[in-house]
């Protein structure tokens, strides 16, 4: 049986660390619509896990993994990244580094963003700077840099974001290996 999306998402949101565990707990013990979507016996097993120490958490991701499509929770991910990226949120210049580091993974879609941004990002040349990372920049530095990007970082993760979502793009997981298709 397929999870509703909302419940998918709530499971994500455990396995990333997103939702906390007693949230979740909490969750649980208060709404009855799992119960019809899960096996008796797994159903059984959620509610009889322990929500208190990392291995409780360990055992109760394994648990929730198997009630959702990994492919799903990969583009579900992906696109958190991206639209957070989309938001210029501080933690944009970090995003773009990781989004590098997935490019340097496998995920070749995310070329562009990687190599036009990332890469620049991890690694800046800026006339008259010795920064060899970010981190090193003034502020003054790292905004221009940022500034630089514009609009072309904007309309490149409009386009990976597009791609994801009309599944132009689709993730997939086999054997733990991530591919794109």
């Amino acid at each position: 049986m397929t999870l509703p999306n909302d419940i998918k998402e709530l499971f994500y949101g455990v396995i990333t660390g997103e939702v906390a565990l007693e949230q979740f707990e909490q969750w649980l013990y208060t709404r009855k619509e799992l119960e019809n979507c899960l096996s008796p016996d797994d159903y059984l097993d959620l509610i009889s896990s322990g929500f208190k120490t990392g291995s409780d958490k360990y055992e109760l991701c394994k648990l929730l993994k198997k009630h959702i499509d990994l492919c799903e929770f990969e583009t579900y991910k992906m696109l958190k990244l991206l639209k957070e990226a989309q938001q210029k949120t501080d933690r944009l210049p970090y995003i773009l580094i990781e989004l590098y580091d997935l490019y340097c993974k496998g995920y070749d879609f995310l070329r562009d963003l990687a190599l036009g941004f990332g890469l620049t990002v991890a690694a800046p040349t800026l006339p008259a700077s010795t920064a060899n990372s970010w981190d090193e920049l003034t502020t003054e530095q790292q905004k221009e840099l940022l500034d630089s990007f514009s609009p072309q970082l904007e309309a490149k993760i409009e386009e990976a974001i597009n791609g994801l979502e009309t599944k132009k793009i689709v993730l997939k997981v086999e054997n733990n290996i991530h591919r794109i298709t």
